[in-house]
């Protein structure tokens, strides 16, 4: 149950950053501010719910996982 969580929250942070992107490209900063405040929030939610042991996830499942907090952690350093 944690891992699909854990997937729901980083679909949301894609779909959000993808969003805000979009948004800047139009330059609709009040929707970028809004996609972003999702992201960030998507992004918490994520780091919270695959904190901790992954033991006894499938092999797949934990790579992908780590490979995704790695990305979304340096988003946050840049950002």
């Amino acid at each position: 149950m944690r891992a699909f969580h854990g997937f729901a929250a980083s679909e949301r942070f894609k779909v959000a950053t993808a969003a805000a992107t979009h948004a800047l490209l139009q330059a609709d900063f009040g929707r970028a501010s809004a996609e972003a405040a999702a992201a960030e929030a998507a992004r918490t939610e994520l780091l919270a719910r695959t904190e901790g042991s992954m033991e006894g996830w499938p092999e797949h499942v934990r790579h992908s996982l780590e490979d995704l907090r790695g990305k979304v952690s340096s988003a946050a350093a840049s950002s």
